[in-house]
């Protein structure tokens, strides 16, 4: 019994390396980074996408208007992730994901984070980072998403509930500390 477990255990885990390695073949300008433990795809890096500024793009790109160039740049990530997101757990871009913010280094590099959300409720410590160079071009995607979500979202809880029992938790846990101030203020 024992031995069979392990022999299914060591197949599955061949099955995913030599999965990975035909996905690897498959697509020769990404590299794969994969979890050791699952044998998950963690990150995707474009091979062919370079990392230095272009000038002359830099300068033309500057006269456009700041949420334009966010947008343009998220544009390129969808499209990307659209492409090559399976791999990472994606499976609709639009709705499993949201992009929750923009930033842009020195030398225009583009860093996009988009959160996992299910049925619009944002899935804590899921998400995805892609990296965009000035071309807007990805350089990588990496991330986990929870997959095979299955949640009832419906709150069976009210407002003015939850705020009583936060109120109750937040009296429980810090009252002792106050306690403790009020004892050694001077008076």
């Amino acid at each position: 019994m024992q031995k069979t477990r392990l022999s299914i255990y060591f197949s599955l885990i061949f099955c995913m390396f030599i999965a990975g390695i035909a996905q690897a073949l498959n697509l020769p300008d990404f590299e794969m980074h994969y979890e050791k433990r699952t044998g998950k795809v963690l990150g995707i890096v474009n091979k062919t996408a370079s990392r230095e500024s272009n000038a002359i793009k830099v300068l033309s790109r500057s006269v456009i208007d700041p949420k334009e160039k966010e947008s343009i740049a998220i544009q390129a990530a969808d499209k990307f992730l659209l492409e090559k997101g399976n791999l990472l757990g994606v499976k609709n871009v639009s709705s499993d994901l949201y992009p929750k913010g923009v930033t842009e280094d020195r030398i225009g590099a583009k860093v996009i984070r988009y959160e996992q959300r299910y049925s619009g409720v944002p899935v804590y410590g899921s998400e995805i980072v892609s990296v965009l160079n000035t071309n807007n071009e990805v350089i990588s995607s990496s991330g986990r998403l929870l997959e095979d979500l299955s949640i009832n979202i419906n709150s069976k809880v009210s407002a003015k509930s939850a705020i009583r029992y936060a109120k109750k938790d937040m009296e429980k846990r810090y009252s002792h500390r106050e306690k403790k101030c009020q004892k050694s203020l001077p008076l």
